[in-house]
């Protein structure tokens, strides 16, 4: 007997997708907050905050582009 798997619900996919979103955001607010602290420590340079910091803004469009898709 073959087991049927249960069908996705579209709203709790929805939700998930929402969450999992907000933590990546959540995570990348931190993470640049922290490249700033190193900064103001002079742990890091400004360019190589500059570099990091460019990063982390295009994965953060990418999210929000992805999360705004029809």
């Amino acid at each position: 007997m073959l087991l049927e798997a249960p069908k996705p619900d579209p709203v709790q996919a929805a939700r998930a997708a929402s969450f999992e979103r907000e933590l990546w955001l959540t995570g990348l607010r931190a993470e640049r907050a922290e490249l700033y602290r190193l900064r103001s420590v002079s742990r890091i340079d400004d360019d190589t905050l500059r570099s990091l910091v460019d990063e982390i803004d295009l994965i953060e469009a990418s999210i929000r582009a992805a999360g705004t898709a029809p």
